[in-house]
């Protein structure tokens, strides 16, 4: 569990490198990593689960919108995700 955790690490922080987020997506996440720590410590695992899953998903989301601005295929971004820069 160790091992696999160290090289999520990295990679999170290499996508984080590559993909910077922009706008407000930093400070969404700073709330949603609060409600996750939050959930936790109130002992509810299915809350917590879910708020993860979230914030995951708009993780990938914004790391799929910056590449696709790199590539410049606009078109190809989620709906609300065209201000990604």
């Amino acid at each position: 569990m160790t091992i696999l955790c160290d090289d999520l690490y990295y990679l999170v922080r290499l996508y984080r490198t590559q993909f910077r987020a922009s706008g407000k997506r930093p400070q969404r996440a700073f709330v949603e990593h609060h409600r996750i720590v939050d959930a936790i410590e109130a002992g509810d695992a299915e809350l917590s689960e879910l708020l993860m899953r979230r914030h995951v998903s708009a993780s990938r989301e914004n790391v799929a919108a910056s590449y696709a601005l790199t590539l410049g295929e606009e078109k190809w971004l989620p709906l609300g995700l065209g201000d990604a820069r």
